[in-house]
Protein backbone atom coordinates (compact mmCIF):
# COMPACT_ATOMS: atom_id res chain seq x y z
CA UNK A 1 0.00 0.00 0.00
CA UNK A 2 1.12 3.94 -0.89
CA UNK A 3 2.91 5.25 2.24
CA UNK A 4 0.33 8.21 2.26
CA UNK A 5 -2.72 5.94 1.91
CA UNK A 6 -5.40 5.47 4.73
CA UNK A 7 -4.11 8.47 6.66
CA UNK A 8 -6.07 11.05 8.85
CA UNK A 9 -7.28 14.38 7.37
CA UNK A 10 -4.30 16.46 5.96
CA UNK A 11 -3.66 18.39 3.59
CA UNK A 12 -0.41 16.72 2.20
CA UNK A 13 -2.66 13.86 1.64
CA UNK A 14 -3.42 13.07 -1.76
CA UNK A 15 -5.87 10.80 -2.48
CA UNK A 16 -4.37 10.53 -6.58
CA UNK A 17 -1.55 8.83 -4.95
CA UNK A 18 -2.54 5.05 -4.58
CA UNK A 19 -4.34 4.96 -7.87
CA UNK A 20 -0.93 6.50 -9.44
CA UNK A 21 1.47 4.55 -7.64
CA UNK A 22 -1.15 1.26 -9.17
CA UNK A 23 -0.83 2.31 -12.61
CA UNK A 24 2.75 3.17 -13.07
CA UNK A 25 3.82 -0.17 -10.77
CA UNK A 26 6.09 -2.69 -12.95
CA UNK A 27 4.20 -5.25 -11.96
CA UNK A 28 1.01 -3.84 -12.67
CA UNK A 29 -2.37 -5.48 -13.85
CA UNK A 30 -4.90 -3.99 -11.21
CA UNK A 31 -7.99 -6.25 -10.59
CA UNK A 32 -9.70 -3.62 -8.92
CA UNK A 33 -11.53 -0.28 -9.85
CA UNK A 34 -8.64 2.33 -9.95
CA UNK A 35 -10.60 4.96 -8.18
CA UNK A 36 -11.58 2.21 -4.78
CA UNK A 37 -9.81 4.57 -2.53
CA UNK A 38 -12.23 6.84 -0.87
CA UNK A 39 -12.10 10.44 -1.56
CA UNK A 40 -10.46 9.90 -5.13
CA UNK A 41 -11.53 10.25 -8.62
CA UNK A 42 -10.87 10.31 -12.17
CA UNK A 43 -11.05 13.60 -12.58
CA UNK A 44 -8.89 14.82 -9.52
CA UNK A 45 -6.74 12.08 -10.94
CA UNK A 46 -6.17 13.12 -14.46
CA UNK A 47 -5.50 16.68 -13.26
CA UNK A 48 -3.13 14.92 -9.75
CA UNK A 49 -1.06 13.75 -12.60
CA UNK A 50 -0.78 16.06 -15.22
CA UNK A 51 0.17 18.74 -12.34
CA UNK A 52 2.94 16.97 -11.18
CA UNK A 53 4.05 16.04 -14.25
CA UNK A 54 3.61 12.43 -15.08
CA UNK A 55 0.69 12.66 -17.56
CA UNK A 56 2.57 11.36 -20.38
CA UNK A 57 3.90 8.48 -18.42
CA UNK A 58 0.60 7.49 -16.78
CA UNK A 59 -1.63 7.87 -19.88
CA UNK A 60 1.07 5.23 -21.80
CA UNK A 61 0.46 2.74 -18.51
CA UNK A 62 -3.05 3.26 -18.70
CA UNK A 63 -2.93 2.26 -22.57
CA UNK A 64 -1.19 -0.17 -22.23
CA UNK A 65 -3.10 -1.93 -19.59
CA UNK A 66 -5.86 -1.41 -20.87
CA UNK A 67 -7.71 0.78 -18.50
CA UNK A 68 -8.20 4.01 -20.47
CA UNK A 69 -12.08 3.46 -20.28
CA UNK A 70 -12.26 3.86 -16.91
CA UNK A 71 -11.61 7.19 -17.17
CA UNK A 72 -14.55 9.78 -18.46
CA UNK A 73 -13.97 11.20 -21.77
CA UNK A 74 -12.24 14.65 -20.33
CA UNK A 75 -10.29 13.13 -17.52
CA UNK A 76 -9.17 10.92 -20.88
CA UNK A 77 -8.36 13.99 -23.27
CA UNK A 78 -6.15 15.96 -20.55
CA UNK A 79 -3.87 13.17 -20.32
CA UNK A 80 -3.75 12.03 -24.22
CA UNK A 81 -2.67 16.42 -24.58
CA UNK A 82 0.10 15.53 -21.57
CA UNK A 83 0.99 12.43 -24.02
CA UNK A 84 0.70 14.06 -27.08
CA UNK A 85 2.84 17.62 -26.06
CA UNK A 86 5.59 15.55 -24.57
CA UNK A 87 6.02 13.55 -27.97
CA UNK A 88 6.52 17.02 -29.64
CA UNK A 89 9.14 18.31 -26.77
CA UNK A 90 11.00 15.08 -26.78
CA UNK A 91 10.96 15.46 -31.08
CA UNK A 92 12.81 18.76 -30.64
CA UNK A 93 15.00 17.76 -27.90
CA UNK A 94 16.13 14.67 -29.66
CA UNK A 95 16.69 16.76 -32.62
CA UNK A 96 19.06 18.96 -30.50
CA UNK A 97 20.44 16.22 -28.77
CA UNK A 98 21.52 14.75 -31.58
CA UNK A 99 23.40 17.61 -33.01
CA UNK A 100 25.22 18.63 -29.50
CA UNK A 101 26.56 14.79 -29.52
CA UNK A 102 27.57 14.63 -33.37
CA UNK A 103 29.00 18.03 -32.78
CA UNK A 104 31.06 16.65 -29.76
CA UNK A 105 31.79 14.09 -31.68
CA UNK A 106 33.41 15.38 -34.67
CA UNK A 107 35.61 17.82 -31.99
CA UNK A 108 36.70 14.37 -29.91
CA UNK A 109 34.79 16.00 -27.14
CA UNK A 110 34.00 12.88 -24.34
CA UNK A 111 30.48 13.45 -22.67
CA UNK A 112 28.16 11.70 -20.65
CA UNK A 113 24.52 12.40 -20.71
CA UNK A 114 23.42 13.17 -17.07
CA UNK A 115 20.12 12.35 -15.17
CA UNK A 116 16.83 12.60 -17.66
CA UNK A 117 18.88 12.63 -20.59
CA UNK A 118 20.17 9.54 -19.53
CA UNK A 119 17.24 8.05 -18.23
CA UNK A 120 14.78 8.75 -21.04
CA UNK A 121 17.20 6.74 -23.45
CA UNK A 122 17.64 3.84 -21.45
CA UNK A 123 14.83 2.85 -18.48
CA UNK A 124 11.77 4.76 -19.97
CA UNK A 125 9.93 2.70 -23.31
CA UNK A 126 9.49 6.13 -24.88
CA UNK A 127 11.68 9.10 -24.81
CA UNK A 128 8.64 10.84 -24.64
CA UNK A 129 7.76 10.13 -21.22
CA UNK A 130 10.85 11.22 -19.03
CA UNK A 131 9.76 15.20 -18.66
CA UNK A 132 12.96 17.62 -18.66
CA UNK A 133 13.32 21.08 -18.59
CA UNK A 134 17.01 20.70 -19.43
CA UNK A 135 20.12 18.82 -21.11
CA UNK A 136 22.60 18.17 -18.24
CA UNK A 137 25.53 17.02 -19.65
CA UNK A 138 29.26 15.93 -18.04
CA UNK A 139 32.43 16.63 -19.95
CA UNK A 140 36.12 16.60 -18.53
CA UNK A 141 36.62 19.80 -16.68
CA UNK A 142 40.02 20.46 -18.68
CA UNK A 143 37.78 20.47 -21.82
CA UNK A 144 35.22 22.32 -20.14
CA UNK A 145 35.76 25.82 -21.93
CA UNK A 146 36.13 23.88 -25.50
CA UNK A 147 32.47 21.99 -24.72
CA UNK A 148 31.18 25.55 -24.08
CA UNK A 149 32.45 27.18 -27.45
CA UNK A 150 31.46 24.04 -29.10
CA UNK A 151 27.61 24.98 -27.55
CA UNK A 152 27.83 28.50 -28.32
CA UNK A 153 29.06 27.55 -32.14
CA UNK A 154 25.48 25.51 -32.44
CA UNK A 155 23.36 28.90 -31.13
CA UNK A 156 23.47 28.55 -27.69
CA UNK A 157 23.93 31.27 -25.34
CA UNK A 158 25.06 31.58 -21.41
CA UNK A 159 22.23 33.08 -19.47
CA UNK A 160 24.98 35.14 -17.71
CA UNK A 161 28.30 35.94 -17.87
CA UNK A 162 30.98 33.47 -16.21
CA UNK A 163 34.29 32.57 -15.07
CA UNK A 164 35.22 29.23 -15.28
CA UNK A 165 38.45 29.50 -12.59
CA UNK A 166 35.75 30.97 -9.94
CA UNK A 167 32.38 28.90 -11.53
CA UNK A 168 33.98 25.12 -10.94
CA UNK A 169 34.89 26.36 -6.91
CA UNK A 170 31.19 27.15 -6.23
CA UNK A 171 29.14 25.16 -8.63
CA UNK A 172 28.81 21.72 -10.12
CA UNK A 173 27.80 22.89 -13.44
CA UNK A 174 28.38 26.19 -15.38
CA UNK A 175 25.11 28.83 -16.25
CA UNK A 176 22.47 27.31 -18.16
CA UNK A 177 23.33 27.60 -21.76
CA UNK A 178 19.89 28.37 -23.60
CA UNK A 179 18.64 28.52 -27.46
CA UNK A 180 16.47 31.10 -29.18
CA UNK A 181 14.43 27.62 -29.86
CA UNK A 182 13.66 26.62 -26.03
CA UNK A 183 16.14 24.11 -25.43
CA UNK A 184 18.36 24.66 -22.44
CA UNK A 185 21.96 22.74 -21.38
CA UNK A 186 24.09 22.64 -18.44
CA UNK A 187 27.03 21.93 -18.44
CA UNK A 188 28.60 19.63 -15.80
CA UNK A 189 32.41 18.80 -14.57
CA UNK A 190 31.56 17.27 -11.84
CA UNK A 191 27.90 15.27 -10.33
CA UNK A 192 28.49 16.55 -6.83
CA UNK A 193 29.11 19.84 -5.67
CA UNK A 194 33.06 21.25 -5.24
CA UNK A 195 32.32 22.22 -1.87
CA UNK A 196 31.29 19.45 -0.15
CA UNK A 197 33.62 17.29 2.22
CA UNK A 198 34.33 14.30 0.19
CA UNK A 199 34.54 14.77 -3.42
CA UNK A 200 33.55 12.16 -6.16
CA UNK A 201 36.28 10.46 -7.48
CA UNK A 202 35.46 11.47 -11.44
CA UNK A 203 37.84 9.48 -13.01
CA UNK A 204 36.53 6.39 -11.78
CA UNK A 205 33.33 7.69 -12.65
CA UNK A 206 34.23 7.96 -16.03
CA UNK A 207 35.77 4.70 -16.19
CA UNK A 208 32.75 2.75 -14.89
CA UNK A 209 30.72 5.15 -17.28
CA UNK A 210 29.01 2.68 -20.25
CA UNK A 211 27.82 3.40 -23.80
CA UNK A 212 24.28 3.42 -25.16
CA UNK A 213 22.40 4.41 -28.17
CA UNK A 214 20.72 7.96 -28.21
CA UNK A 215 19.02 10.30 -30.64
CA UNK A 216 20.72 7.87 -33.37
CA UNK A 217 24.44 8.27 -32.22
CA UNK A 218 26.53 6.27 -29.34
CA UNK A 219 26.15 7.99 -26.15
CA UNK A 220 27.27 7.55 -22.78
CA UNK A 221 25.81 6.86 -19.39
CA UNK A 222 26.83 6.85 -15.69
CA UNK A 223 27.25 3.22 -14.54
CA UNK A 224 24.05 2.24 -12.75
CA UNK A 225 25.94 2.68 -9.67
CA UNK A 226 27.09 6.13 -10.09
CA UNK A 227 23.35 6.54 -11.07
CA UNK A 228 21.22 5.28 -8.57
CA UNK A 229 23.72 7.16 -6.04
CA UNK A 230 23.44 10.56 -8.36
CA UNK A 231 19.64 10.69 -8.12
CA UNK A 232 19.16 10.23 -4.82
CA UNK A 233 21.53 12.88 -3.91
CA UNK A 234 19.87 14.89 -6.10
CA UNK A 235 16.40 14.40 -4.71
CA UNK A 236 17.34 14.61 -1.21
CA UNK A 237 20.26 17.42 -1.31
CA UNK A 238 18.78 19.33 -3.92
CA UNK A 239 15.37 19.45 -4.38
CA UNK A 240 14.57 17.93 -0.77
CA UNK A 241 12.04 15.68 -1.63
CA UNK A 242 10.16 18.05 -4.11
CA UNK A 243 10.50 16.80 -7.38
CA UNK A 244 7.54 15.04 -7.93
CA UNK A 245 6.72 10.97 -7.63
CA UNK A 246 8.86 11.11 -10.65
CA UNK A 247 12.22 11.44 -8.81
CA UNK A 248 11.50 8.13 -7.37
CA UNK A 249 9.89 6.42 -10.51
CA UNK A 250 13.27 7.67 -12.06
CA UNK A 251 15.24 5.12 -9.20
CA UNK A 252 12.88 2.76 -9.78
CA UNK A 253 13.03 2.03 -13.32
CA UNK A 254 17.15 2.33 -13.34
CA UNK A 255 16.64 -0.55 -10.65
CA UNK A 256 14.02 -2.74 -13.33
CA UNK A 257 16.22 -2.28 -15.74
CA UNK A 258 19.43 -3.54 -14.22
CA UNK A 259 18.94 -4.90 -11.11
CA UNK A 260 20.71 -7.44 -12.14
CA UNK A 261 23.69 -5.81 -13.32
CA UNK A 262 24.12 -3.10 -10.86
CA UNK A 263 27.00 -3.56 -8.53
CA UNK A 264 25.13 -3.38 -5.24
CA UNK A 265 27.95 -3.20 -3.08
CA UNK A 266 29.97 -0.89 -4.64
CA UNK A 267 26.67 1.66 -4.11
CA UNK A 268 27.01 0.55 -0.56
CA UNK A 269 30.35 1.73 -0.20
CA UNK A 270 29.78 4.62 -2.49
CA UNK A 271 26.98 5.38 -0.08
CA UNK A 272 28.88 5.22 3.26
CA UNK A 273 31.90 7.30 1.73
CA UNK A 274 29.54 10.53 0.71
CA UNK A 275 27.75 10.18 3.78
CA UNK A 276 24.53 9.43 1.66
CA UNK A 277 23.50 6.02 2.85
CA UNK A 278 19.73 7.14 4.54
CA UNK A 279 19.47 9.13 1.36
CA UNK A 280 19.78 6.14 -0.75
CA UNK A 281 17.76 3.77 1.68
CA UNK A 282 14.91 6.05 1.52
CA UNK A 283 14.77 6.68 -2.01
CA UNK A 284 15.14 2.49 -2.66
CA UNK A 285 12.94 1.65 -0.17
CA UNK A 286 10.29 4.42 -1.23
CA UNK A 287 10.75 2.64 -5.38
CA UNK A 288 9.78 -0.50 -3.85
CA UNK A 289 7.02 0.55 -1.67
CA UNK A 290 5.52 2.86 -4.34
CA UNK A 291 6.62 1.11 -7.61
CA UNK A 292 7.13 -2.37 -6.59
CA UNK A 293 10.79 -1.89 -8.38
CA UNK A 294 12.68 -5.51 -7.76
CA UNK A 295 15.40 -4.08 -5.05
CA UNK A 296 17.20 -6.31 -3.33
CA UNK A 297 15.38 -7.45 0.03
CA UNK A 298 19.32 -8.15 1.85
CA UNK A 299 20.44 -4.77 0.10
CA UNK A 300 17.53 -3.03 2.10
CA UNK A 301 18.07 -4.96 4.99
CA UNK A 302 22.13 -4.25 5.65
CA UNK A 303 21.52 -0.96 4.70
CA UNK A 304 18.48 -0.61 6.67
CA UNK A 305 19.42 2.64 9.31
CA UNK A 306 19.64 1.98 12.87
CA UNK A 307 17.59 4.92 13.46
CA UNK A 308 15.27 4.22 10.66
CA UNK A 309 11.47 5.32 11.58
CA UNK A 310 8.36 4.78 8.89
CA UNK A 311 7.82 8.88 9.80
CA UNK A 312 10.34 9.43 6.82
CA UNK A 313 8.48 7.39 4.06
CA UNK A 314 5.20 9.44 4.95
CA UNK A 315 7.25 12.65 5.04
CA UNK A 316 9.06 11.88 1.60
CA UNK A 317 5.31 10.41 0.00
CA UNK A 318 3.58 13.99 1.44
CA UNK A 319 6.06 16.14 -0.06
CA UNK A 320 6.15 13.98 -3.60
CA UNK A 321 2.58 13.90 -3.75
CA UNK A 322 1.38 17.62 -3.22
CA UNK A 323 0.14 18.73 -6.54
CA UNK A 324 1.16 21.91 -8.03
CA UNK A 325 -2.54 22.96 -7.27
CA UNK A 326 -2.83 22.66 -3.55
CA UNK A 327 0.70 24.23 -3.38
CA UNK A 328 1.06 27.67 -2.36
CA UNK A 329 3.03 29.88 -4.96
CA UNK A 330 4.49 31.38 -1.83
CA UNK A 331 8.07 30.77 -2.19
CA UNK A 332 10.52 28.81 0.61
CA UNK A 333 12.62 32.00 1.45
CA UNK A 334 9.22 33.56 2.18
CA UNK A 335 8.08 30.29 4.60
CA UNK A 336 11.64 31.13 6.70
CA UNK A 337 10.89 34.30 7.14
CA UNK A 338 7.55 33.54 8.68
CA UNK A 339 8.79 30.68 10.76
CA UNK A 340 11.05 32.74 12.45
CA UNK A 341 9.84 33.95 16.15
CA UNK A 342 9.61 37.30 16.93
CA UNK A 343 10.34 40.50 15.22
CA UNK A 344 14.08 40.32 15.90
CA UNK A 345 13.98 36.58 14.50
CA UNK A 346 12.21 37.69 11.46
CA UNK A 347 14.02 40.88 11.24
CA UNK A 348 17.82 38.31 11.13
CA UNK A 349 15.88 35.98 8.78
CA UNK A 350 15.59 38.83 6.24
CA UNK A 351 19.38 39.99 6.76
CA UNK A 352 20.40 36.37 6.12
CA UNK A 353 18.59 36.32 3.24
CA UNK A 354 19.78 39.66 2.18
CA UNK A 355 23.47 39.14 2.51
CA UNK A 356 24.20 35.76 0.97
CA UNK A 357 27.85 35.33 0.34
CA UNK A 358 29.71 37.64 -1.93
CA UNK A 359 30.34 34.36 -4.37
CA UNK A 360 26.53 34.45 -4.68
CA UNK A 361 25.74 37.35 -5.30
CA UNK A 362 29.25 36.86 -7.97
CA UNK A 363 26.90 33.66 -9.78
CA UNK A 364 23.55 35.39 -9.47
CA UNK A 365 24.32 39.04 -11.34
CA UNK A 366 26.99 37.72 -13.50
CA UNK A 367 29.96 39.57 -11.80
CA UNK A 368 33.92 39.31 -12.01
CA UNK A 369 34.54 37.76 -8.77
CA UNK A 370 36.30 40.06 -6.36
CA UNK A 371 34.52 42.87 -7.65
CA UNK A 372 33.90 45.47 -5.55
CA UNK A 373 30.58 46.05 -7.77
CA UNK A 374 29.70 43.22 -5.62
CA UNK A 375 28.77 45.49 -2.06
CA UNK A 376 26.61 47.61 -4.83
CA UNK A 377 24.16 44.79 -5.22
CA UNK A 378 23.36 44.06 -1.75
CA UNK A 379 21.13 46.71 -2.16
CA UNK A 380 19.79 45.19 -5.19
CA UNK A 381 18.98 42.14 -3.51
CA UNK A 382 17.04 43.55 -0.67
CA UNK A 383 14.38 45.85 -3.31
CA UNK A 384 14.55 42.38 -5.09
CA UNK A 385 13.11 40.48 -1.74
CA UNK A 386 11.12 43.37 -0.56
CA UNK A 387 8.87 43.31 -3.68
CA UNK A 388 9.03 39.83 -3.78
CA UNK A 389 7.52 39.42 -0.53
CA UNK A 390 5.55 42.83 -0.22
CA UNK A 391 2.44 41.97 -1.91
CA UNK A 392 1.83 38.64 0.26
CA UNK A 393 2.68 40.26 3.48
CA UNK A 394 -0.09 42.94 2.61
CA UNK A 395 -2.22 40.21 2.38
CA UNK A 396 -1.54 38.16 5.08
CA UNK A 397 -1.71 41.40 7.53
CA UNK A 398 -5.53 42.53 5.67
CA UNK A 399 -6.78 39.38 6.42
CA UNK A 400 -6.85 37.50 3.28
CA UNK A 401 -7.87 33.93 3.73
CA UNK A 402 -6.21 32.42 0.49
CA UNK A 403 -3.16 34.04 1.17
CA UNK A 404 -3.67 32.08 4.97
CA UNK A 405 -4.04 28.67 4.02
CA UNK A 406 -0.83 29.69 1.53
CA UNK A 407 1.17 31.09 4.30
CA UNK A 408 0.46 27.87 6.70
CA UNK A 409 0.97 25.00 3.71
CA UNK A 410 4.23 26.92 2.85
CA UNK A 411 5.69 26.85 6.04
CA UNK A 412 4.22 23.29 6.71
CA UNK A 413 5.75 21.96 3.61
CA UNK A 414 9.13 23.84 4.60
CA UNK A 415 8.97 21.99 7.96
CA UNK A 416 8.52 18.25 6.55
CA UNK A 417 11.72 19.88 3.92
CA UNK A 418 13.82 21.04 7.30
CA UNK A 419 12.85 17.47 8.80
CA UNK A 420 13.54 14.95 5.73
CA UNK A 421 17.19 17.65 5.76
CA UNK A 422 17.89 16.67 9.28
CA UNK A 423 17.70 13.23 9.19
CA UNK A 424 19.50 12.97 6.14
CA UNK A 425 22.22 14.68 6.91
CA UNK A 426 23.33 12.84 9.34
CA UNK A 427 24.51 10.05 6.59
Amino acid sequence: MHPASQRAPDPFYNPSAEPICRVLRFDAAPAEPLFSAAGSSADAFARDAAELGIGALVYYRLRELGLLEQLPLEARQRLKSCYLSAAARSMIRQHALHKILSAYDEAALPVILLKGAHLAYTVYPDPALRSMTDLDLLVPFAQLQEAAAALERLGYRPERQYWIDFETTVNQHLPPFLHEKGQTVELHWTIRHPQLEKPVDIEAVWGRAGEFTCAGVTARGLSPADLLLHLAAHATVQHHMRGGPRIVYDIAAAVNRWNTVIDWQLLAEMAREHRLQKALFLLLRLSRDMFHAPVPDDFLAKTRPADFDPQWLRTAADLLFLSQGAQSQLSINYADLMNARGLPGKLRELLKQVFIPPANIAQAYGLPPGSMRIWLYYPVRLKYLAGKHAGSLNRLVTGDEATRQAAELTSEMKNRMDYLDEVLSEG
